[in-house]
């Protein structure tokens, strides 16, 4: 190692440490520690290694691509858990988890931090290889890789398919194939890795490190030290090092060393209470299955008494009519309907909520009654769909994170998707269909919104006002669109113009739902900062009145026929909400209160029926019909079929019900 000038390897000043201090570079961020380290036999140090030292902030920077990884584990959540093990071990690490920064301020933290971690997946190295500068992966490693070079860059490996550095591609192989790797593939071996991390980052920035120099470094009493050529060597007096790093463990000039073992059992004494903790969730769980189960055996009950009735009504019906029009023998088909496997035509021998059961085309007056059946799955998206709607002629539109949209149309015998509509760089979360106008609005979390032929399916016309993700569109007027999102702001456009005619402030979170209330009056839900509901005088331009109550994200709105606003959340409560005063648009009060059973991430959608009847749709991958009638104390309605979240529904113009989610599919109910 020889003495400290030879390390710097410099001819530059040589300061006393007071003369570091006054440097304006360094100030009171240099420790006086780091100089008794570098002092050479003069008690001085090189400017250039003062300035350097100075500089640092971090030890290391932690590059890594977000999503899920071929186990289907959260890479942000593992690499979260990596972090916190090298806190533990002082390892003073910055996640690049803020994608807002500029790249001017990512480029500062790299050059701040002494190490460049990369977590190694395959969608990391596809990035890479694709030279996509617009991703700040791509540039954070390029950018490492000029100023940090490679021998400073510390390559993790976080899938098993990652393993073999032979086998990666692109500029991951050119930097770092021929590095040591850590594995970090399983999360058993999570400490192990955070070992081996802490270890290899020790060996490459110590001795630069200002605190804890001795940690990885002892062997006894001795301090190894690394070697010019790489390794570590043992000093001896004949190195002339610094008395300092030639001191036992027990030397005051060190702070005192954190045992690695002592690290390790008080780790897994919290991941043994995380444990116990995820327990008592289980069996919470199962008692709530149980319950669910009571509940399910009591609606099989009602669904049966229901069935009897419906049978007595058509022996009596029959006989009114002289047993011509219907029949009892064929009932259960009429009521079940056609095999859902077949495809036929939604329209053909099925009783529509609307339809006499006599058959002399008299309406019928009482609610909706569904089969809770679904006739068609459609299952072309490829990811989560999130934005649904259906155009006047039953045309269905659905909006993905795959970033398309589909177009679906029922025929003689079967729905198929007909038309995909590619532009959007992101998830599509909102959808209005104007096809009188040949015309499809969309908006997305690329923050545009989009205008759609139908006809050609070209977008026509891409309006980027705003600043943040867009969440939700709804049609104000004929000519009208509402638009809402994650910049807090309400923005009015004229569709013919495709220009922003108004922008209206005052939401205090991200918008993420909308309820027409009258000509002038709109309900907007938000998600963060009070998860409140805000009513809106959007010719004014002001808000009313805002609405608490809900504990989490406000995921649907929509307005009764009695005038009644109901709110649907991710805390698991619909809530309904009544004018104290009819003539008062900001008198609204919360009447009701309903909680649903057993929906961990709560509810995500909400219908209002022409009966006045709800429709909702939750996490526990189930849509529920409620009705006044009982107090909304039980469904009416369970339609069971989707085997994920249901995120999203619409209502065609029979009143069917379509809904998408998180199993890629979207349902059409009966």
């Amino acid at each position: 190692m020889g003495n400290s000038a030879s390390i710097a390897g410099s001819k530059d000043t040589h300061l006393t440490i007071e003369e570091v201090r006054n440097l304006p570079e360094v100030g009171n961020k240099f420790n006086e520690r780091v100089f008794d380290v570098y002092k050479d036999g003069n008690g001085k140090i090189s400017k250039k290694r003062a300035l350097e030292l100075g500089r640092i902030k971090y030890d290391a920077f932690i590059s890594h691509d977000r999503g899920v990884d071929e186990l289907n584990r959260n890479t942000n959540d593992r690499v979260i858990s990596l972090g916190r093990g090298l806190r533990d071990h002082e390892i003073n690490s910055k996640l690049d988890d803020n994608t807002s920064l500029t790249n001017s301020d990512r480029n500062e933290m790299i050059d701040l931090s002494q190490i460049f971690i990369v977590c190694v997946t395959k969608s990391y190295e596809l990035k890479l290889s694709k030279h996509d500068n617009s991703d700040h992966i791509v540039k954070d490693f390029f950018y490492a890789e000029k100023k940090r070079t490679p021998k400073f860059m510390i390559p993790i490996i976080l899938e098993p398919r990652m393993k073999d550095p032979k086998t990666w591609s692109g500029p991951l192989k050119l930097a770092l194939s021929n590095h040591s790797v850590i594995d970090f593939t399983r999360d058993e071996v999570l400490y192990t890795a955070i070992e081996q991390l802490v270890d290899t980052i020790y060996r490459t920035i110590v001795p630069m490190r200002e605190w804890n120099l001795a940690t990885p470094m002892m062997r006894g009493s001795a301090v190894l030290s690394p070697a010019p050529g790489g390794g570590f060597f043992t000093p001896s007096p004949a190195h002339n090092l610094p008395q300092q790093m030639l001191t036992s463990q027990s030397s005051p000039a060190l702070p005192p060393i954190r045992d690695h073992n002592q690290i390790i059992v008080e780790r897994l004494t919290k991941e043994l209470d995380i444990k116990h903790k995820e327990l008592d969730m289980m069996r919470e769980e199962l008692n709530g299955k149980t319950k669910e189960l009571q509940t399910a055996q009591t609606e099989i009950m009602n669904n049966k008494r229901e069935i009897e009735e419906l049978k007595n009504k058509v022996m009596m019906l029959s006989n009114n009519n002289g047993g011509g029009v219907i029949n009892h023998s064929p009932l259960d088909h009429h009521l079940v309907g056609r095999n859902s496997s077949s495809n036929m035509s939604r329209k053909s021998g099925i009783l529509s909520s609307k339809e006499s059961l006599l058959g002399n085309g008299n309406t019928v007056t009482e609610k909706r009654v569904y089969e809770g059946r679904c006739v068609y799955t459609l299952t072309d998206h490829s990811h989560y769909i999130y934005s649904i709607t259906v155009g006047k002629n039953g045309d269905i539109f659905s909006g993905s994170r795959d970033k398309t949209i589909r177009q679906w149309r029922e025929g003689d015998q079967s729905m198929e998707s007909i038309q995909t509509f590619i532009g959007h760089s992101n998830w599509v979360t909102a959808l209005v269909a104007l096809d009188d106008n040949d015309l499809l609005i969309s908006g997305g979390l690329d923050k545009t919104i989009k205008f759609w032929s139908i006809a050609t399916g070209q977008c026509n016309k891409t309006l980027t006002n705003h600043t943040a993700e867009v969440c939700c569109i709804i049609l104000w007027q004929p000519n009208i669109i509402i638009s809402g999102g994650c910049d807090k702001e309400l923005r009015l456009w004229d569709i013919a113009q495709g220009t922003q005619t108004k922008s209206i402030l005052g939401a205090e979170g991200d918008i993420w739902c909308f309820a027409k209330i009258s000509e002038s009056i709109l309900a907007a839900g938000e998600y963060d900062d009070g998860n409140d509901i805000r009513i809106y005088d959007v010719d004014q331009g002001v808000v009313l009145q805002v609405l608490h109550g809900h504990e989490d994200w406000v995921r649907g709105l929509a307005l009764g026929l009695k005038g009644e606003l109901i709110s649907v959340s991710k805390d698991c409560h619909m809530k309904i909400w009544e004018l104290e005063d009819k003539n008062i648009n900001n008198s609204y009060k919360l009447s009701k209160t309903i909680t649903h059973p057993l929906c961990e991430w709560g509810l995500l959608s909400i219908l209002v029926l022409k009966d006045g009847s709800y429709i909702t749709a939750s996490n526990d991958y189930l849509i529920r019909q409620w009705d006044e009638e009982n107090n909304y104390t039980a469904p009416i309605k369970v339609f069971t079929g989707h085997t994920n979240t249901v995120r999203c529904m619409a209502l065609t113009n029979e009143e069917d019900i379509v809904s998408a989610g998180d199993d890629k599919t979207v349902r059409y109910w009966i």
